[in-house]
């Protein structure tokens, strides 16, 4: 855990961002609509399904209209059987951690609930696998309506 202080310490030194403490469930240091870009690379691929659903919410929350959301997640795309052989091949069992996945549709539709749209996604590596990157923006659904009306 001390690696990801220091990063995130590094990241505040060397960039305009604002680091922000986690709760393990929310971003309660964070206001509401308040962030431009939220972002995290590599923590949901070994979250539990629940706790990354609470951090989800928090993202939809945080996120200011136009903003955009990107994270990574363990969908089905990323157990095709080649990855998944790799993934048994390298004996993950003996790891502090193991992979968990997400049903991206289901992660998908709880987002558009939010108010926040699918733009796309792609794979990254995740030794020895891959996961889904998704790239989300949060849309004010009065404006939405708005423009679907006129």
């Amino acid at each position: 855990m001390r690696w990801v202080l220091e990063w995130r310490d590094w990241l505040a030194k060397e960039y305009p961002v604002i680091a922000r403490k986690c709760e393990g469930i929310n971003l309660s240091e964070t206001e509401t609509a308040s962030v431009d870009l939220v972002q995290a690379h590599k923590v949901f691929p070994g979250l539990p399904l629940l706790m990354s659903l609470s951090y989800f919410r928090e993202m939809a929350r945080v996120a200011r209209d136009g903003g955009w959301i990107v994270f990574d997640i363990m969908t089905e795309q990323c157990f095709d059987a080649a990855h998944l052989q790799a993934w048994f091949d390298a004996n993950p069992w003996k790891w502090d951690w193991s992979p968990r996945m997400c049903a991206v549709h289901y992660v998908l539709d709880m987002f558009v609930q939010l108010g926040v749209s699918f733009a796309g996604s792609f794979l990254i590596p995740l030794h020895p696998g891959v996961t889904e990157c998704l790239v989300l923006r949060k849309q004010n659904p009065l404006r939405f309506t708005a423009k679907i009306m006129g």
